[in-house]
């Protein structure tokens, strides 16, 4: 009983924590949003095991208010440089400059939409027949499918530049069609992130009011898409009811508690070792390159024979280094670089971007590690500046 209380404190503090920042700014800034994410597919799992309905086998029960500690002090951290003090305006500065063309921004939409209907008119046809997802993906050109889906991220990051040009705007959205239809084809639930993202960020910058009931509509509406195309995608899993497969979604919780018990048994910590092999995989790999990688860590320890990953989290890649100040160090850390996108979103087109990128990308990261979140930052930056420098080089050759 004690451990029962234990979690449920946890719990609603974390829930606490996550209401009084949406209640703070949902409709001035994105922080919140994120928290709630977080919430959700950390303690979702967590709500389940509160109220006796079914989790995931591989979690480690005994650990769980442990880890919903841990979880506790993500959300704590990540919060509380929010809640002291005012957020800067997410209302862009006026600009006498005419609108940049984005003539590169435009070829690659042109790209991406041509790859993307070929593909579906290719797939469409398996699908009908009950094709599985690897024979659609098999179709034709295999190895672009990640690719295709990445680069969407990114593509889809564009919209407040998109916005500002009349042709260009209409392109985009055809993009981001042919982006959902594709994820939906092969069940995949990529485009959750990039679209959630959009929203918020739109609904911020219009100064649109974001009341309560659109704000659970949109999350039930969002998370009830994920968890169907979950389930259509492996009919093997099982939910007790509704409320139970929709809270099910999370793998933090999985991920927390068997980490808790590798530790338990004797393992020592890493020291800053994994952070410092993710900021130098960041190099090209004739000048560093190593096997390590914390996913593949956690699967060699939780289930070495299996064909499939399992992910990580970023409070866990904080424990595995300093314990429970290393999951503060993750999450202020990842709080600073959100006071620096927003604090800069307002006076730059490639904050803008970046902001509206970090919305989803973050969302994901958390059920990754920091080279993901690196890796993802890095290459949203050095895709913007090449797309950024065609376009300037397209307009001048364009006035020639």
């Amino acid at each position: 009983m004690n451990e029962w209380w234990s979690i449920f404190t946890w719990t609603v503090l974390s829930l606490v924590v996550v209401i009084l920042k949406l209640v703070k700014s949902k409709s001035s800034d994105p922080i919140g949003y994120i928290l709630f994410f977080y919430f959700f597919f950390g303690f979702g799992p967590v709500v389940n095991y509160l109220f006796g309905m079914p989790i995931y086998f591989g979690i480690v029960k005994q650990n769980i208010p442990e880890a919903t500690l841990i979880m506790f002090l993500g959300i704590m951290s990540f919060a509380l440089p929010h809640l002291i003090g005012k957020e800067p305006s997410l209302v862009p500065e006026e600009s006498t400059e005419e609108p940049h063309a984005w003539e590169g921004l435009k070829l690659a939409l042109v790209g991406s939409v041509v790859y993307g209907v070929a593909k579906c008119l290719l797939m469409l046809p398996l699908k009908i027949q009950g094709a599985s997802k690897i024979e659609m993906i098999s179709i034709a050109l295999p190895q672009l499918h990640y690719v295709y889906l990445l680069l969407q991220m990114y593509f889809c990051a564009f919209y407040f530049s998109a916005k500002r040009v009349a042709g260009l705007r209409k392109l985009y959205w055809i993009n981001v069609g042919i982006y959902i239809l594709y994820c939906l084809i092969v069940t995949e639930r990529d485009f959750i992130f990039p679209l959630a993202s959009i929203f918020i960020m739109k609904s911020l910058v219009d100064g649109t009011n974001i009341s309560w009931r659109k704000f659970f509509f949109g999350g039930v509406v969002l998370g009830g898409m994920g968890t169907l195309i979950f389930y259509l995608r492996d009919g093997t899993q099982e939910a007790g009811n509704v409320v139970s497969a929709l809270l099910s979604q999370g793998s933090i919780l999985f991920i927390n508690t068997f980490v808790l018990k590798v530790f338990e048994q004797g393992h020592e910590y890493f020291y800053g070792e994994t952070f410092f092999n993710s900021l130098v995989n960041l190099a090209p790999s004739f000048v560093y390159k190593t096997d390590y990688n914390n996913l593949a860590w956690f699967k060699s320890l939780y289930a070495p024979a299996s064909d499939s990953g399992y992910g990580f989290a970023l409070d866990a890649e904080g424990y595995i280094n300093f314990g429970h100040f290393g999951v503060v160090l993750v999450f202020v850390s990842l709080a600073v670089y959100w006071k620096i996108l927003l604090k800069r979103f307002s006076t730059s087109e490639f904050f803008r971007y970046l902001t509206l990128f970090s919305v989803g990308f973050v969302m994901y990261a958390l059920r990754n590690d920091s080279l993901a979140l690196f890796k993802g930052i890095l290459y949203a930056t050095l895709i913007y500046l090449f797309i950024n420098s065609l376009s300037y080089l397209l307009s001048i050759r364009k006035r020639i």
